[in-house]
């Protein structure tokens, strides 16, 4: 299945068949030398690898790992990837065998992937992290519109050694965007939040039972109202909270509009949420979260908790508010 595709090179997913190629790419001596944790002495070796990766695809806990197929040849030429490094950060790796570099393909590969990955899993930012003597790798990111934020002296594949660690941002087509948004208190109507509900995908979280006269009541008696807003005044965001400014905060509705998803809208809410509850040394988050929209909150390093009770005996009938 494909991934994500550019003029060259088309990104797929992982098959078995694959495990001679995986372990042919893997010997070479750059990645011996860079990425010693990914060569497989053995065809064996690497259709393990492959069976686990097949496997996890779509799991915010295991790396994301994906071959890059040469159009012109239908051949495997080299992986890219996205790791967890937890606490919400992910790295992004790759490696095209030594027959088919110099040629660009790496940066084509990681331009196709990445805004792919970033918007599976809610990403606003990527981690890249290299020996400082790999020129070829550095040379990758900085073309993709990484920004090096250190170079020194770092603990890289179990040794201090030199090191470079960047960071990619959103898409800077977006970046202009962002600063345009602004989030601040707003006490929404129920007009103008039904409204908001019908371009988002919270539209689908109520049950039919009297929605429109609960509504009213849930907009009134939260303690935590935000919304985000364009510079023509146009909420395209929301958060609603429950808080005792004390101990915790229970997030009972976060959105964003279809149209402005992928700029960090929805963590500049929960960020400010937080704060305004009393800040994260002080306040614990809680809420329910659509299961399309676990892997944004694992990106915020949040987890899933085994201690939450529950009693609920209402009706429930499901619909989407249109």
């Amino acid at each position: 299945m494909n991934l994500a595709q550019s003029e060259r090179l088309l990104i797929q997913t992982f098959t078995e068949d694959m495990a001679q190629a995986v372990h042919e790419l893997s010997l070479d001596e750059n990645n011996r030398r860079f990425q010693p944790d990914e060569v497989f002495e053995t065809v064996q070796d690497a259709l393990e690898a492959i069976q686990f990766l097949a496997a996890n695809y779509g799991n915010p806990e295991a790396p994301q790992v994906y071959p890059v197929i040469l159009r012109e040849k239908g051949c495997n030429i080299g992986h890219v990837e996205l790791v967890p490094l937890g606490n919400g950060e992910w790295e992004i790796g790759y490696h095209i065998g030594q027959a088919f570099t110099r040629k660009g393909f790496a940066s084509e590969a990681v331009r196709a992937f990445l805004p792919v990955v970033m918007k599976q899993f809610g990403l606003d930012h990527v981690m890249g992290i290299c020996a400082a003597e790999n020129v070829a790798s550095r040379g990758v990111m900085e073309k993709c519109g990484f920004v090096k934020e250190y170079e020194g002296e770092a603990m890289y594949h179990g040794e201090m050694r030199p090191t470079c660690r960047y960071r990619l941002n959103e898409k800077p087509e977006n970046a202009s965007m962002n600063n345009e948004i602004r989030i601040e208190n707003h006490r929404f109507t129920p007009e103008e939040y039904i409204d908001f509900l019908k371009r988002t995908d919270l539209g689908s979280q109520y049950p039919k039972e009297r929605f429109e006269e609960r509504i009213p009541k849930l907009l009134v008696n939260v303690s935590v109202s935000l919304a985000a807003l364009d510079d023509k005044g146009k909420i395209v965001g929301a958060l609603l909270g429950l808080t005792d400014f004390a101990y915790w905060l229970y997030v009972t509705d976060l959105g964003v509009d279809r149209d402005y998803t992928r700029r960090g809208i929805g963590r500049a809410l929960m960020k400010t949420a937080h704060e305004i509850a009393g800040g994260e040394k002080d306040i614990a988050v809680y809420l329910i979260a659509n299961e399309n929209a676990v892997p944004f909150y694992k990106s915020l390093g949040m987890k899933f908790s085994d201690d939450v009770m529950q009693y609920n005996h209402i009706e429930w009938t499901d619909f989407t508010v249109e």
